[in-house]
């Protein structure tokens, strides 16, 4: 499978090295974040970083990304509700689904899907069987 992750250069040379899943903090809580599109990750950071924007190419095997233990939240409405309360309760930075990997629409964006890396199991995988790439 591969996935973009939106950045800065100094944030994408660290990614490229190592992945730290506990750094990291969004809309679903603490955990890497990468998406299916590369025009969204590329938007997101010229948005945020503006000359300074990076996105980072993960390539991972899809026979080790079946093997994590995977959360589906496919319901828009529950993940804006979450998202919400997550914000109000400024826990975007801690909270945690207690699993691998969620796979859920965009807070703000129900066409196109992120993954959510959170557990040391999946940090494993990321940086033992993914290939990073900074574009």
């Amino acid at each position: 499978m591969e996935i973009y992750h939106g950045t800065n250069s100094v944030a994408a040379s660290a990614i490229a090295m190592k992945v730290d899943v506990n750094l990291g903090g969004g809309e679903l809580g603490q955990g890497f974040y990468a998406g299916e599109s590369i025009a969204l990750a590329a938007a997101w950071s010229q948005g945020r970083f503006n000359k300074d924007a990076k996105v980072v190419k993960v390539e991972l095997p899809d026979s080790d990304f079946v093997k994590l233990r995977i959360k589906q939240v496919g319901h828009f409405g529950y993940l804006r509700q979450l998202w919400r309360k997550l914000k109000r309760r400024r826990t975007t930075k801690t909270f945690k689904f207690g699993t691998d990997v969620v796979v859920a629409p965009f807070a703000t964006l129900s066409f196109s899907y992120q993954y959510k890396f959170e557990s040391s199991n999946a940090e494993t995988v990321l940086n033992t069987s993914a290939t990073r790439t900074v574009l």
